[in-house]
């Protein structure tokens, strides 16, 4: 799965500057749509340690408007999540109507990295898939906009990366070495998973300015796609009302007087 988005795509500092303007215009327009019809929009940031995850964040905030924004990160559990069923962490920052939350790893990243350490079973690993596949589902639902993203980077590069003086992430490195054993569990989560309301994206991050333009173009089109389908649903709706108000029946054919 991952080999096939390993294209090398790149985006000149021209192409990128000229298409900035107008795109960063278009996220703001159909943010402020999405604001007026009260849905909430969930952006999942996944994928390879390196592959500039925590760029995209700032990325997000500053081409749309950060007020409407709340950025999570999630890693290892505090002692007060501790102290609540493990899916309370991401309960209390799902998005509020008309707003954004942004996950910096969310409920994928503990079922992935215990299943690619060997501390979970396969059917566990798939349990909690499915678990999460039904709360997605159940978000959905509610009207809420899921985009889910996964930065790929091919192994040749992670472990560069890995290896630079500029590392960020203390597991970096650890999770280099098991980059065969993370690209299988990552693909098993990605398969059980990509929902047709909300499938994942799979994003070639190698180039931080393709990376990033693509990111852009993939919110705009998902907040477009979600605003079309509510218009269409209440249009729907009144459709429906309007002909049920209409409709006659075989009294309406019966002489009373």
């Amino acid at each position: 799965m991952f080999e096939t988005v390993e294209l090398n795509q790149k985006i000149s500092k021209e192409e990128f500057n000229s298409a900035l303007p107008e795109l960063r215009t278009r996220l703001l327009n159909l943010q402020y749509e999405i604001k007026d019809k009260s849905i909430p929009v969930i952006i999942i940031v996944s994928g390879v340690e390196g592959a500039g995850k925590s760029e995209v964040v700032n990325r997000i905030n500053e081409w749309m408007d950060a007020r409407w924004i709340r950025n999570y990160a999630f890693w290892r559990e505090t002692e007060e999540e501790l102290l609540h069923p493990r899916y309370w962490r991401f309960w209390r920052t799902l998005p509020a109507r008309g707003t954004a939350s942004v996950m910096f790893g969310s409920w994928y990243t503990r079922p992935i990295i215990d299943r690619a350490m060997d501390n979970i079973s396969k059917s566990k690993f798939d349990s909690e898939m499915k678990y999460i596949e039904e709360l997605e589902r159940m978000l959905i639902s509610d009207d809420a906009l899921i985009i889910k993203f996964w930065f790929h980077l091919a192994k040749e590069e992670s472990i560069k990366r890995a290896k630079s003086k500029d590392t960020v992430s203390p597991y970096q490195k650890k999770f280099a070495k098991k980059y065969d054993q993370f690209a299988i569990v990552s693909e098993r989560a990605i398969q059980l998973t990509d929902i047709g309301p909300s499938p994942w994206h799979i994003i070639e991050a190698t180039d931080h300015r393709y990376r990033d333009l693509t990111v852009g173009q993939i919110i705009a089109d998902s907040m477009q796609k979600q605003l079309q389908k509510i218009n269409d649903s209440h249009s729907n709706k009144q459709k429906s009302k309007t002909k049920s108000v209409k409709t006659k029946t075989i009294l309406d054919k019966v002489n009373l007087e």
